[in-house]
């Protein structure tokens, strides 16, 4: 896939963008989604989490 291409293929947080898997179990899930945010920022001409100075990440708890 082109990388142009892969910049306009939105993937939700923990969804692994070449296999098309949604992460169920947490920790599998948060560790997919900070690999697509380096992805992304790569595919938008950076380097990865290199170049972050700072995150913030919010997480919720479903306690059925």
């Amino acid at each position: 896939m082109k990388a142009s291409a892969r910049r306009n293929k939105k993937t939700p947080g923990g969804c692994d963008p070449k296999a098309g898997v949604f992460h169920r179990e947490m920790n599998e899930h948060i560790a997919q989604a900070f690999e697509n945010v380096d992805l992304n920022l790569k595919n938008g001409g950076g380097d990865g989490w290199e170049q972050v100075r700072a995150g913030r990440t919010c997480t919720t708890v479903n306690q059925q």
